[in-house]
């Protein structure tokens, strides 16, 4: 199949263009930055844990993904259903929970700092009492 796909003039030239493009990505050519600003002076370098392989290959933060893959890859004896419940559950109790009780905590400290400001803002935090009188000598 490797030989017939060889000799295919249709392949062979969608396998350039596909090389092409990834060289492109590469060397920065085809770029964001360049597109729109042009060609920079220096480097800058970038790493996002969401594109850390290639663009081609999206890789969300906290979605069903790796993962979950290297694990049913490693147990292939298993359940495909069991092993992602499983996953499911660690990242409800790893991930879910502590987001959810850091909402809660990030509420109600907030809430507190927004009714003294309110209160500062309105002049309910000030006593708007007379000065008191003179202490007699």
């Amino acid at each position: 199949r490797l030989e017939q796909a060889a000799r295919d003039p249709v392949f062979i030239a969608l396998y350039d263009r596909s090389m092409a493009d990834l060289e492109a990505a590469r060397d920065g050519t085809n770029t964001w930055w360049r597109d729109r600003v042009g060609p920079a002076g220096g480097s800058i370098a970038y790493f996002s844990a969401e594109f850390a392989l290639h663009q081609s290959l999206p890789i969300y933060a906290g979605g069903l993904g790796v993962l979950e893959y290297v694990f049913i890859k490693a147990m292939p004896g298993s359940d495909h259903a069991q092993v992602l419940a499983a996953l499911i559950v660690f990242r409800l109790f790893y991930l879910i929970l502590p987001l959810a009780f850091g909402i809660v905590v990030v509420v109600v400290f907030e809430r507190g700092r927004l009714a003294e400001a309110l209160r500062v803002k309105t002049g309910l935090a000030r006593l708007d009492l007379p000065p008191d009188p003179p202490t007699p000598a």
